[in-house]
């Protein structure tokens, strides 16, 4: 009998003592701020009793439970998740053994031309593992020009939704195909190869034995004498096995790791099936728990942490906890698993938690496969050539106003594991009346794996007459290579002339900022970044600790004494257990005595509507700062975390504090504020342009053209007369690259260059 129960949160004492009595917190749900919510059997609550750890039973018998709400359902539950052929499953909406082999061979009968299915080993009663692969060319190897990615499901027989999700993934690419681009690509262009079902005998026992579903056995069924039976097959794999806590020698223990590596016939065929098709990257996929498991599990040992980090941030969903080792995730070790083996023979792998139970309702089935979609098509994407948006920089230094060509430049990286991109273009779009496309689609070329590229030359949009201050500007990131789309994204710019009163990118140290609290370990760090090589971060290479309580600020106040329109524009992206553990940004008026939390954009999903928690990929953060017009202020991020799951914590980038103000002058008092500017409109132009000329005082002015090897074509004088002055140019130029020169007696113009087209 297995019973969901409630405790209190464990410190890692209390988990190393569960461990040495064979009880590993590996799936729970988070019940608030301190306490967690699991299943356990009989025996293992007897243990609890033993040791002296109070629980509550919230369900005692989890079985009967679920088997009183299917009974509800009366045989008339339909799965419908959008899709043809994902069809209910005879197990209360859950595929039987026997419903899988229909289904892969259904997916061949219908795709023979993209589907091929083969029996690639023999469990230990002698039952069928199947393969199925997925690509253009199906019955040809083209490793040597696809990217190649594996997924691999109920390696734990009594964790059906990993099943469900790779069933749905399959269907979702094959149904797609011809009529979705992005699954169009991914078909041709990768070889993608599924085993549905590791464990076929555990599976089939908790269908034989729970005919309705919910049956928790969770080894395969090796009989190993005394009536106990199984081997855990997340425990047999060849990395790792046997080291550490983690797994037991114990044949009735859950965590049974088998005579020796590899001993079940399951393990070994996973093993012999990597090693012939040779991917680049995997999903080991699981449930419960909402997190992502990444090597090591047999020791807190970070493997490579960047590269997972920087993929899981992107791939994993907003609500779940978070991603990192077991260590860190769950507090205990497990040896032997199959995503460290996959990880010793050069492969990137995760372990995938799916969901909050290990037998969700059939409502929930669709839900959870639609949610896992995205790290689904992520890893197909990686394990070949992937070209996504990075950053990118406004070239206009003081912002822009009416009239004024904006350029920008984006960066693009490769994150693609194994091929370069070929064809990759980038095309900018804005519907905004007031923005006019001057060359807003470029062509990059082709780009290797894992690395930069930078437009070669300028996005520029011609800015209209009719924007107003403070307006947002948004321009869609169309990222395409070989004609398809490979990711899309949002780039915001601010009307206005900026006057930067603080700015920090990360790439001078911590220089500009002071850290302090509990376990605080705030610093710059190259492992990810919005722009340029590094950001800021609570714990580089690593999550952040439990049980902290920890802050940056900045080391100078900033005053904003005659600030008409202040912002704070900054980059972040976070992982932090959701709503126990929050990042906030914080703001004083006192030198640091006395915090207020301030509110962004991006932080609408948090409990209190002011917090960072969940996860989130790189966003533009922008947050008005007029209320504390005419005060000094400091400015900074406070992270808090209790003592259970520790993510890996929050990152910021291009840190800036600026003042926005029309482009032109309304008033002597308005004169007096601003440094002269000139400015050249539209740029390109024929030769026809006007220029724009702030100045303090009256004064005689000269304008001279060169050419761009510095001849000297034409000189003009302008009458300068204090706030705005307006001239009309009328040149007879070739095309090409021009320089303006514009010069008083006392005072020089920056030089502005402009193209004629």
């Amino acid at each position: 009998t297995y019973s969901k129960i409630v405790l209190d949160k464990l410190n890692p004492a209390q988990l190393t003592h569960l461990a040495q009595h064979d009880i590993y917190i590996d799936h729970f749900k988070e019940r608030g701020n301190d306490q967690i919510e699991i299943v356990l059997a009989d025996y293992e609550l007897a243990i609890l009793n033993e040791i002296g750890i109070p629980f509550r039973v919230r369900t005692k018998d989890v079985l009967k439970k679920y088997n009183e709400e299917v009974k509800k359902l009366d045989g008339s539950f339909v799965l419908d998740c959008g899709l043809t052929n994902f069809t209910t499953g005879s197990m209360n909406g859950y595929h039987t053994y026997e419903d899988v082999v229909a289904q892969i061979t259904l997916m061949e009968n219908l795709f023979p031309e993209i589907v091929d299915v083969n029996i690639v080993g023999q469990s230990i009663e002698g039952r069928n593992i199947y393969s199925v692969k997925i690509s253009d060319n199906v019955n040809t190897v083209e490793s040597d020009q696809e990217g190649v990615v594996y997924y691999d499901a109920l390696t734990h027989a009594r964790e059906p939704i990993s099943l469900e999700a790779s069933l749905y993934y399959m269907w979702w690419l094959l149904e797609n195909y011809g009529n979705d681009d992005e699954a169009s690509y991914l078909v041709n262009n990768r070889e993608i190869y599924f085993i549905p079902i590791v464990n076929v005998d555990g599976y089939v026992f908790n269908q034989t034995t729970n005919p309705s579903g919910g049956g928790f056995w969770r080894k395969n069924r090796r009989a190993s004498g005394n009536n106990c039976f199984g081997v855990d097959l997340n425990r047999n794999y060849g990395f790792g096995y046997g080291l550490n806590s983690g797994s037991s020698s114990d044949p009735c223990s859950n965590t049974y790791r088998g005579e020796e590596a590899f001993s079940e016939p399951e393990s070994a065929t996973v093993r012999d099936f990597v090693a012939q098709i040779n991917p680049s990257i995997a999903f080991s996929i699981h449930t419960y728990g909402d997190v992502f498991l990444s090597p090591f599990g047999y020791a807190d040992i970070l493997a490579e942490y960047d590269v997972y980090a920087e993929f899981v941030s992107e791939f994993i969903p907003e609500d779940y906890r978070g991603y990192g080792t077991t260590a860190k995730m769950l507090g205990y070790t497990s040896s032997g698993t199959t995503r460290d083996y996959l990880h010793s023979e050069g492969i990137y792998a995760w372990t995938p938690e799916i969901g909050g139970d290990f037998w969700e309702p059939p409502s929930s089935i669709c839900p959870l496969a639609e949610e896992f979609l995205k790290p689904m098509k992520y890893l197909s994407w990686v394990s070949g050539a992937y070209t996504c948006f990075h950053d990118f920089d406004l070239k206009n230094e003081n912002g822009f106003w009416k009239n004024d060509t904006i350029q920008l430049d984006v960066r693009l990286k490769n994150r693609g594991l194994s091929l370069q991109a070929e064809e990759v273009t980038v095309e900018l779009i804005s519907s905004n009346p007031n923005v006019i496309a001057v060359n807003n689609s470029i062509s990059y070329g082709t780009l290797d794996s894992r690395s930069f590229a930078i437009n070669p030359s300028p996005f520029q949009f011609l800015i209209g007459e009719n924007i107003e201050l403070l307006e947002e500007v948004e321009f869609d990131v169309v990222v395409r290579q070989a004609g398809s789309i490979s990711y899309t994204d949002k780039i915001t710019l601010t009307t206005g002339i900026q006057e930067v009163l603080f700015f920090d990118d990360a790439e001078s140290g911590m220089q500009n900022w002071s850290n302090g609290g509990i376990g605080h370990d705030w610093d710059t760090t190259a492992m990810d970044k919005f722009s340029g090589n590094h950001s800021f971060c609570d714990s580089n290479l690593d999550n952040y600790l439990s049980n902290t309580n920890n802050w940056i600020t900045m080391m100078w106040s900033v005053n904003l004494d005659s600030i008409m329109n202040p912002f704070l524009e900054y980059n972040a992206k976070w992982s932090i257990e959701r709503n126990v553990d929050f990042a906030t940004l914080r703001l004083s008026m006192d030198n640091g005595i006395t915090w207020i939390t301030l509110a962004t954009p991006n932080q609408a999903n948090s409990p209190g509507g002011a917090e960072y928690t969940r996860n989130s990929h790189w966003v533009q953060e922008k947050v008005d700062l007029s209320l504390f017009t005419g005060q000094e202020v400091l400015i900074g991020f406070q992270l808090s975390s209790n003592q259970s799951v520790h993510g890996d914590g929050f990152y910021f980038d291009d840190f800036k504090i600026v003042d926005y103000q029309e482009g032109m002058i309304t008033s002597n008092e308005n004169i007096k504020k601003l440094n002269p500017i000139a400015r050249l409109y539209p740029n390109p132009n024929p030769g026809s342009f006007e220029m724009e000329i702030l100045a303090v005082d009256p004064a005689p002015a000269m304008a001279r053209v060169f050419s761009i090897d510095g001849k000297l074509l034409s000189s003009f004088n302008v009458d300068l007369v204090p706030g705005k002055t307006n001239v009309n140019f009328n040149l007879s130029l070739t095309p090409g690259t021009y320089n303006m020169d514009l010069r008083t007696k006392n005072y020089q113009y920056p030089p502005i260059k402009f193209i004629v087209n």
